[in-house]
C-alpha cells in the first residue's frame, strides 16, 4: 500500500491531473542521472529531471511492477534508448555500460502528479527502488534489471561461510600476499609445437620474483596467463595444468582452459601468475602464509558430527 499526500488526494478527487515518471539512477562512482518521461524538463524538489529523448538524453521505458502480500522479490526492467550523442562523462553511454558502470548502482522510480489547470505538483509518489543488476546492452538499447531491496534477504547467512577451504581470494587485502611478487613475464619459445590451448616457454620462470628456484611442475595450476604481444595480445586464460622440464628440456608447458583464437608464435610475450586451491597445506607450504589462512579444515563432516 502506498500513502498519498493531501495535495495528491485533492488532485485525484478533481480528476484534473497528468502523471509522469521520474527516474533517478545513482551509480557506484557517484554519477547521478535524472530523467523523466515528460515531454519537457521538470524541476522537482530542487532537482532537474531531463526530458527523455531530448538532445543528449536517452528515451526511457519501464516494465510493470506488482505489489503482493508477504515477502516477494520483484524486478523492474528499465530500457534506455541510446545513441552516440548520449554520453556518460565523455564517452557514449552504451560502451560505458559495457564496462560495468551501471552494475550495482541504484535506481529510484517515482510518479509525479501535475495539476493540469495550475501546474501545481504533489509530492512524488515512491513507486519502485532497488539495485541495478547486470545490464543487457546493444548499440541502441541498454536494458537495466532493477532488483528490489528484498533481494538482499536471499543472501546466504552467515556472511562468513564456515568451510574447510580458505574464503579469501589470492592476493586480496586479507591474504596480504602481493601480486607484484609473483607476476612474471616470459616469452613463447620459438622451438617445439604450439597449439591454441598449449603455450610453451623456455624462458626462465621462477617460483616468485627474485627467486633462484625454477617454478616446479604444478606451480601455476589454477593460475592465470595473459598474452601481452602478438595476435593474441590482451587475451586472458586460466591455467589448468603446468608442467616443467618434461623430458629434460627445461621448458614450461601451460595448458589453458580455453583455446586461443590463434596459436601463439615464437617470441610472443605473456604474463603468468600462480593460483591457489584454497587448501591449508598450500597456504602453508607454497605461500608460507598460514597466519592469514581463513578456512576451517577441522570442521567435522555430516557423517561424523552426530
Amino acid at each position: 500500500m502506498r500513502t498519498t499526500s493531501p495535495a495528491l488526494d485533492a488532485m485525484l478527487a478533481l480528476n484534473v491531473f497528468t502523471v509522469w515518471d521520474l527516474y533517478t539512477l545513482t551509480l557506484q562512482d557517484g554519477t547521478i542521472f535524472r530523467w523523466t518521461d515528460c515531454v519537457y524538463n521538470l524541476v522537482v524538489g530542487g532537482s532537474t529531471f531531463l526530458a527523455a529523448g531530448s538532445a543528449g538524453v536517452p528515451t526511457v521505458k519501464r516494465g510493470r511492477t506488482k505489489q503482493a502480500i508477504g515477502l516477494q522479490v520483484d524486478t523492474l526492467n528499465i530500457t534506455l534508448g541510446v545513441n552516440e550523442t548520449v554520453l556518460y562523462g565523455s564517452i557514449p553511454i552504451a560502451p560505458a555500460a559495457a564496462l560495468g558502470k551501471f552494475r550495482s548502482g541504484r535506481a529510484l522510480v517515482q510518479r509525479l502528479f501535475l495539476d493540469t489547470a495550475t501546474g501545481a505538483q504533489a509530492n512524488p509518489l515512491h513507486w519502485f527502488e532497488g539495485r541495478i543488476a547486470e545490464p543487457t546492452i546493444t548499440s541502441t538499447q541498454i536494458k537495466l534489471p532493477v532488483k528490489s531491496e528484498l533481494e538482499t534477504l536471499t543472501q546466504r547467512l552467515p556472511h562468513q561461510v564456515i568451510q574447510p577451504q580458505c574464503t579469501r581470494a589470492l592476493f586480496d587485502a586479507g591474504c596480504t600476499l602481493l601480486l607484484s611478487d609473483y607476476l612474471q613475464s616470459a616469452a613463447v619459445t620459438a622451438s617445439g609445437p604450439n597449439s591454441a590451448s598449449l603455450v610453451y616457454s623456455a624462458s626462465s620462470i621462477k617460483k616468485k620474483v627474485g627467486s633462484v628456484d625454477p617454478a616446479p611442475t604444478g606451480w601455476f595450476n589454477l593460475g592465470v596467463l595473459k598474452v601481452t604481444s602478438g595476435v593474441n595480445a590482451g587475451l586472458v586464460r586460466a591455467i589448468t595444468d603446468h608442467v616443467y622440464n618434461q623430458g629434460g628440456d627445461l621448458c614450461h608447458r601451460f595448458t589453458l582452459d580455453r583455446a586461443l583464437p590463434v596459436a601463439c608464435g615464437g617470441g610472443d610475450t605473456f604474463e603468468v601468475r600462480p593460483g591457489c586451491d584454497k587448501a591449508m597445506a598450500t597456504c602453508s607450504t607454497k605461500y608460507v602464509n598460514l597466519p592469514n589462512f581463513r578456512g576451517h579444515p577441522y570442521v567435522p563432516t555430516s557423517e561424523t558430527a552426530r
